[in-house]
């Protein structure tokens, strides 16, 4: 039997040309050892006759080989065999190996026809792909190993004596072939990418083969899980690739296929897919020989979003969403649901939590429909209302991860998030916390690396991530990421933390980042709560009955730790973020009731623990002329009433917000919480005792001291509205 290697170059119909053994040797293009030059030769034919010892009938079983080498033009180049003479392949060992420089042994494949040979005389055995990058020409190939019936048609071949000298017609076939067009098409999610050869104008030195390295980038929602098939990719700001073209794949039998060749070193991957925001990451390569990754992509649904992801080192971390002193508009307190319609009952503590536990089959999903982007239906959350409904506050669980470090079908870990999404928000606190499973086990523990990514969405038209909290440190249980403070300050919703709500009531959603991890056995979800008021007033008010506009005044409310007003603003060391917001529009006070305090417009949701180790209230307030003030709670001075209910205790916290002094001058303020009368005292002196000897000023003298005068003397405490008693030093004082 007479076979032939055949080699079909890019064209279109009768345009064809080819290289075999009647190609006189070889087709070029200039000279391959210029840049831009090729060279394709059919260096051995055979045509299986009599062999090394005719006398003894011996056959050659010699090879066929051809070479191709330099810089092809791109396109698609078939290799085929053919019987020649028209017979079927029924030898079922014929075989093709394909050697590059590229491998150390150089053989990159080599395989047999089979039993398939009699179905034809045309083997299509593989197709070398050639294409340009900006990183270079790139050289690859795609098995196809198919028997073709009939095969290629050749027109005008001269009918020569092969054995004879090759003149005249014979000198040089100029036949023309006719190549079914499907031939070239290929799959390319199957080619297998060898090297790249360095841009032309590098010149003939810097003409190098590099290893390539096959990437697999599977795109889904971080929401439903679903695939995204319409979802594209760059890398290094190349051309725009169609993610699931080139996605690797997986099996036993046959190893890994397809895949995007890329070379070695670090790029930069742009995942992109319309109504999704981008997903941009670095890659780094070495000598790996498949890459594979798993992209989760957020929806650009204009919702607000926490995101967890971590890597292999845990196989199961669970995302918490701790809604806390939520309340109606009308101020009351929101009663919470379930997907069921069933009221939800703490599971601990004082407060309801959105977690896994919340799905009544064990898991939590997000059906996502066919026709809407990002938009969903998800098994776990907590709603202000008992109906689906989707003007109700909601806070979900849209997915659950329980499985990395595990591979799946095709070879790889997809290493999945788990998110939490907040529709319609009310007025209040909603917590974020991460826990490594199970959360009563001291092992495992939570990861370094682990992030929270946080989305704020205006409802309608606008979505921004707005910060990413990383695990910096490997240890402990539980991972206070921050939380998403909601609230009625729209005039001062701005800021890159900040998202005014355009869809329903103009709330403003601000999120504040913590960032801490907690010591084991500390449970968030089993602390009670207790509502913490502030009630300002300026000191101005007791001498001229001033009612001042507090509603900029921040406050924050920080546990353990010490903190300390000197010198400027107050500062706080080794203490931890409890709570923050603004006293609010709406919590003015009338002058029909002759309060002098304005109250928080909500109050903070703090830990009933935290007053053991003690709880720091800084106020802050910017206008220019007033110091910070700094407020401290203990168990000492906090008795909670018990409470049965929805509601939380409560307590109120006094603060007298004080003027900076004209130069030259001092104040002092004493202020007390409990029922009492207090008086304060300015003695120049040295006998506190026998005071009345000596210059003074009291309740009962209060400007007997020269430039020492007690400005605001009281009988009862804060809590009844007073509480404070001032003293001003002038610049006149004596010595």
């Amino acid at each position: 039997v007479d076979l032939d290697l055949w080699l079909f170059l890019p064209g279109t119909g009768t345009e064809d040309k080819a290289v075999f053994f009647d190609s006189q040797t070889h087709v070029s293009h200039g000279l391959a050892t210029i840049d831009g030059g090729y060279f394709i030769s059919a260096d051995l034919d055979d045509t299986g006759e009599s062999g090394l010892d005719p006398a003894n009938g011996y056959r050659s079983f010699g090879p066929e080989a051809m070479r191709v080498s330099g810089r092809l033009p791109p396109g698609v180049y078939a290799v085929m065999a053919q019987v020649w003479g028209g017979t079927p392949l029924t030898g079922s060992c014929a075989s093709i190996s394909f050697y590059s420089g590229i491998s150390p042994t150089g053989l990159i494949r080599s395989f047999e026809v089979g039993a398939k040979g009699v179905e034809g005389n045309w083997w299509h055995a593989f197709n070398i792909h050639v294409r340009d990058e900006p990183q270079g020409m790139f050289f690859g190939y795609e098995v196809t190993d198919r028997m073709i019936s009939p095969g290629p048609v050749i027109y005008n071949r001269p009918n020569c004596d092969r054995r004879q000298p090759r003149t005249g017609d014979c000198a040089r076939f100029e036949g023309k072939f006719d190549v079914p067009a499907d031939y070239f098409n290929g799959d390319l999610a199957e080619v297998r990418d060898l090297y790249t050869l360095s841009p032309p104008n590098l010149g003939l030195s810097n003409m190098v083969c590099a290893k390539v390295i096959y990437l697999g980038i599977n795109v889904r929602s971080v929401v439903s899980n679903q695939k995204l098939v319409d979802a594209t990719y760059t890398i290094d700001g190349g051309e725009d690739i169609l993610a699931v073209r080139f996605e690797v794949r997986y099996s036993i039998k046959r190893g890994y296929t397809g895949g995007r060749s890329v070379t070695p070193g670090e790029h930069t991957i742009r995942v992109q897919r319309q109504g999704y925001v981008d997903f941009v990451f670095l890659i780094q390569l070495t000598d790996e020989d498949v890459f594979q990754k798993e992209v989760f992509m957020v929806p650009e649904t204009y919702q607000t979003r926490a995101v967890l992801f971590w890597g292999s080192e845990v196989q199961d971390l669970d995302l918490h969403v701790l809604p806390l002193g939520v309340t109606n508009l009308d101020g009351t307190a929101v009663q919470w649901y379930e997907a069921d319609g069933s009221i939800a009952y703490p599971d601990a503590g004082n407060s309801p939590f959105v977690w896994w536990g919340l799905g009544r089959d064990g898991s939590c999903v997000c059906v996502e429909p066919d026709d809407e982007v990002g938009v969903c239906t998800p098994t776990c959350y907590l709603a202000s209302g008992d109906t689906p409904d989707e003007g109700h506050a909601r806070v979900s669980l849209d997915r659950d991860d329980i499985s990395h470090g595990i591979l799946n079908d095709q070879n790889f870990d997809p290493q999945g998030p788990e998110t939490a999404t907040f529709n319609n928000l009310l007025p209040g606190d909603y917590q974020i916390w991460v826990s490594a499973y199970p959360p009563w086990d001291p092992e495992p523990e939570l990861p370094e690396g682990a992030t929270v990514q946080i989305y704020l969405g205006n409802g309608e038209d606008s979505m921004k991530a707005v910060d990413s909290v990383m695990i910096v440190n490997k240890g402990e249980k539980w991972f206070y990421a921050g939380f998403i403070q909601v609230s009625a300050n729209s005039k001062e919703c701005f800021g890159p933390n900040r998202m005014l709500q355009k869809a329903g009531p103009p709330l403003c959603y601000t999120w504040y980042k913590v960032g801490k991890q907690k010591v084991f056995p500390f449970d968030p979800l089993d602390v009670d709560r207790f509502l913490l008021s502030l009630a300002l007033t300026d000191l101005r008010a007791y001498e001229k009955y001033v009612h001042t506009d507090f509603k900029e005044v921040e406050y924050l409310v920080f546990s353990g730790g010490s903190c300390a007003c000197v010198a400027g603003p107050c500062t706080c060391t080794g203490s931890r973020l409890e709570s923050t917001g603004f006293i609010g529009p709406t919590s003015t006070s009338t002058i029909e009731d002759e309060s002098l305090f304005w109250t928080t417009e909500r109050p903070l949701i703090v830990d009933s623990a935290r007053l053991d180790n003690g709880l720091w209230v800084v106020v802050k307030w910017g206008v220019e002329g007033y110091f910070d003030r700094l407020v401290y709670l203990d168990s000492s001075t906090v008795s909670l009433p018990y409470q049965d209910g929805p509601e939380l205790p409560a307590w109120t916290a006094y603060v007298v917000m004080v003027q900076k002094p004209a130069a030259g001058a001092a104040v002092v303020v004493l202020t007390w919480a409990l029922p009492a009368d207090n008086d304060l005292y300015a003695i120049r002196g040295t006998d506190p005792v026998d005071y009345a000897s000596s210059d003074y000023t009291n309740w009962q003298d209060k400007t007997r001291m020269a430039d020492a005068t007690l400005s605001q003397d009281s009988t009862t405490s804060l809590f009844e509205g007073s509480g404070v008693e001032v003293m001003t030093f002038g610049a006149d004082l004596p010595l």
